[in-house]
């Protein structure tokens, strides 16, 4: 297949051309990687916008069209998960140990936990094809803002101050006081 590359070499350009565009015969030209281009012409090429799958489970076989984008995230998005769970767990851990390490990682992680949810209200919301190109800028730089001031807020409540669950339980006890102050 190869012998006869030279006489083959305009079809091959032309062939480039309609699949690449200028581009696909400026590579041809280069010679650098003229090998691994021509053996992807023959190949059937895949939409961009889905990657096909088979899995193949006893008799049946399932087709799966995957978006490129979705594996990028779901990393990202099992960390979301976790750190929403690790909340049920963090908030009695800490009213029951009443550490300040405790009290930290629950002030970290309600703080990471609130701030992927308002990161996420703004890419959903806040595109700039519907609003602009200053606000999302605007939204998400506040975000990241306020996010930073909360913690160090709270690494002030926690280790100069009563902390996040004595508060809570004088906030308690003052409501606590009010409700038996107007029976």
């Amino acid at each position: 297949m190869l012998t006869n590359l030279g006489s083959k070499f305009g079809l091959f350009r032309s062939i480039a051309t309609k699949q690449w565009g200028k581009y696909g015969a400026k590579y041809l030209d280069d010679h650098r990687k003229p090998f691994q281009i021509l053996s992807t012409l023959g190949q059937r090429k895949t939409p961009n916008f889905y990657v096909t799958t088979k899995r193949q489970s006893g008799t049946r076989t399932t087709t799966i069209k995957e978006y490129p984008s979705s594996r990028k995230y779901t990393g990202l998005w099992k960390l979301e998960r976790m750190a929403g769970a690790s909340l049920i767990f963090l908030v009695p851990l800490a009213f029951y140990c009443e550490s300040n390490v405790v009290e930290m990682a629950l002030g970290f992680v309600a703080t990471l936990h609130t701030y992927w949810g308002c990161e996420s209200m703004c890419k959903d919301y806040l595109r700039s094809s519907v609003v602009g190109n200053v606000l999302p800028v605007l939204a998400r730089t506040s975000n990241i803002v306020l996010s930073v001031a909360t913690l160090v807020g709270i690494h002030h409540l926690i280790y100069k101050d009563c902390g996040i669950v004595k508060l809570i339980k004088q906030l308690w006890a003052i409501r606590g006081q009010r409700d038996q102050a107007h029976k």
